[in-house]
């Protein structure tokens, strides 16, 4: 298991007010950033500044996913004018180069952006969307080639799971509704 996801993992069970945990989080987040900056963001042999500043706004958000305009919302905090074609030209090579993952909502109004974990069990792998707060789950089990198996067995049908989403409520999102009951 990686340091971050057992940093996940303490977290969600521990809670998120625990000071320690929360430091060691951020600490794995501003590695995760320098990491993906260092090796990833050189394109014709030069870095943008553009491309940090999207990668620095997904980097904060790792357990989320963003929209461009959230991503542009994010980088004029930090006083940065920058336009929103030049957000979408970004993320669109970012996505292409493989860095970060596109999620389209929904009701495909809209994408949404996350930095790309390389931890995963399975390179193919469904993921769960919460349709109130807009989380993605990976779901990286083994469950999920006997999954594949079946529909294909069963019903000659071949799933592309890199682009599969599955739509619902997440934990978090079921606590708040039952507790607005």
């Amino acid at each position: 298991m990686s340091c971050l996801l057992f940093l996940y993992y303490l977290q969600k069970n521990f809670g998120k007010n625990n000071i320690i945990l929360n430091l060691l989080f951020d600490r794995e987040k501003i590695k995760l950033y320098n990491q993906i900056k260092r090796n990833v963001l050189r394109s014709n042999g030069y870095k943008t500044k553009n491309k940090e500043y999207i990668i620095e706004a997904l980097s904060n958000n790792l357990d989320k996913t963003l929209s461009a305009e959230e991503i542009l919302d994010f980088i004029k905090t930090k006083g940065i004018s920058i336009n929103i074609t030049t957000i979408y030209r970004n993320l669109e090579k970012l996505t292409n180069k493989n860095i970060i993952l596109k999620f389209p909502s929904s009701d495909n109004s809209k994408n949404f952006y996350q930095i790309k974990k390389h931890n995963y069990k399975h390179k193919e792998h469904l993921h769960l969307q919460c349709t109130n707060c807009g989380k993605i789950i990976h779901l990286d089990c083994d469950f999920m080639q006997e999954f594949v198996d079946h529909l294909k067995e069963d019903h000659s049908f071949d799933l592309t799971c890199a682009s599969s989403i599955l739509f619902g409520l997440c934990e978090d999102c079921k606590k708040e509704n039952n507790s607005c009951q």
